[in-house]
């Protein structure tokens, strides 16, 4: 054993007692390969631990009204870590500090030794059965249930293409440094070589004034786009959903608007490069299906909203939100009189997933069916913003609605048939408009507040 005198001896002085003792007969050749690693391993634990200390007072703060079994999953994970951290410290302490010098203690190993690759295994598993839980909330209901959970319990690879031309990084920097997520720039009417399993093809602007910007574009990506991923579907065997649009019923005939409808569309009007150019994706989608057996999924989405949604992109949520709450009149435009119906993000996904997890090939509408007046809807916007900012103590003016011209070919009616998703998917909104409103209006109120607006 080491002396005292040696313990406070100089650095150099230390460094060369290591090297003597590696010449003495019976220790290792390589001791600082052994005992450097188990130090810095031990200080990067503890690093990590502050981080996660950190994580769980942020959640203390901002998650107060979580459910008790998401508290107790958070809490006790943190417990657990604690006790992991202590026996990885134990373990360091036993060959760095009790055991320093002597070499005997290098043969033996602590309690903490065999408890670290366990913990690490039931704090895996726990995190990863949590995932699991919450993919079977989002969407696994019925029989198909077992479908989420072996998802999740997976290694699920995400790879996002995006040329922003109407998106933004920001939307999905949450999920940067990922090892499962990766972003790549990419237009879809180059193709694309990667080896998937799935393929979500949701690829083309979806709003007016951005697809009315670059009207032969927008057609370009409902074509050249649908056209490469289904190749690249037919190539790598992989199941293929597209998601269509309530556009291909134009301006319906038929109220509210089931599958089986044909539409009602004006083939050469400014709105016809996104509404054909969806049809045209769907004729090219089965085209492939029924030639080359591709498996595809087919996804109508009518109106959807949610956090995270480019405030200027020009659709009705967005603008109204924005106008009530930097004190702007709302603009709707015609009388007011047309009806939309408007799901939030939440229930989107779940229905995407859903789709994309069944056996059904047909065209299935994703909506929700209430339906509002565009003035019940803004009047709604309207006494929601109201409504946060007085809960927030900063109320500000009541704006007033005012009226501007109807864009050419706007539909007068519009709502979903959703038998289909309920039967087949076992699938229906759980999110009321009101609720989501609420959601989206005090994620751009703190936008606002932060400048980035």
């Amino acid at each position: 054993m080491y002396t005292g005198s040696a313990i406070a001896a100089p650095a150099s002085a230390v460094v060369s007692n290591i090297t003597n003792i590696q010449t003495v007969d019976g220790a290792p050749p390589n001791l600082l390969l052994i005992v450097g690693p188990l130090l810095i391993g031990c200080l990067f634990s503890w690093c990590l631990y502050g981080v996660l200390f950190v994580q769980l007072y942020l959640y203390y703060l901002s998650f107060p009204q979580d459910k008790i079994i998401v508290k107790l999953t958070v809490y006790g994970l943190f417990i657990v870590d604690t006790f992991q951290s202590v026996a990885i410290t134990d373990l360091a302490w036993a060959f760095l500090c009790k055991g320093w010098g002597d070499l005997g203690a290098l043969r033996f190993t602590t309690w903490g030794f065999a408890v670290v690759p366990l913990v690490s295994g039931i704090v895996a598993a726990w995190v990863q059965l949590f995932f699991a839980w919450r993919i079977n909330l989002l969407g696994g209901r019925g029989k198909r249930k077992w479908i989420w959970r072996a998802v999740t319990l997976l290694t699920v690879l995400v790879t996002v293409l995006d040329n922003f031309f109407t998106g933004s990084k920001t939307s999905v920097s949450h999920w940067v440094g990922h090892p499962n997520f990766e972003m790549v720039r990419h237009d879809v009417v180059e193709p694309f070589m990667i080896e998937c399993d799935q393929i979500y093809h949701l690829a083309c602007p979806a709003s007016p004034p951005h697809y009315q910007f670059n009207a032969v574009k927008t057609i370009k990506t409902s074509f050249m786009g649908t056209l490469n991923m289904l190749g690249l579907a037919k190539r790598t065997k992989a199941r293929f959903l597209i998601t269509s649009t309530s556009e291909v019923y134009g301006d319906p005939e038929v109220h509210p608007q089931p599958e089986d409808y044909w539409g009602h569309v004006n083939p050469i009007g400014p709105r016809a490069c996104y509404d054909e150019g969806k049809r045209v994706a769907e004729t090219l989608t089965y085209g492939f299906h029924r030639q080359d057996g591709v498996d595809v999924r087919v996804a109508r989405i009518f109106n959807t909203y949610g956090p995270r949604m480019n405030p200027y992109d020009g659709r009705v949520v967005s603008n109204f939100i924005v106008q009530a709450l930097k004190g702007q009149d709302i603009t709707v435009y015609g009388d007011g009189k047309q009806t939309r119906s408007f799901q939030y993000i939440h229930d989107l996904v779940d229905g995407l997933i859903a789709l994309m997890n069944s056996d059904e090939t047909r065209p299935v509408n994703i909506g929700n069916g209430d339906e509002f007046t565009i003035i019940e809807f803004a009047e709604l916007v309207r006494d929601i913003v109201e409504k946060v900012q007085a809960e927030d103590g900063k109320p500000g003016r009541r704006v007033n609605i005012i009226h501007g011209p109807m864009p050419t070919d706007d539909p007068q009616k519009r709502r979903p048939d959703t038998t289909r998703a309920k039967t087949v998917l076992d699938w229906e909104p759980r999110w009321t408009v009101r609720m989501g409103l609420e959601e989206m209006v005090r994620y751009y109120k703190a936008k606002l507040a932060e400048g980035s607006l």
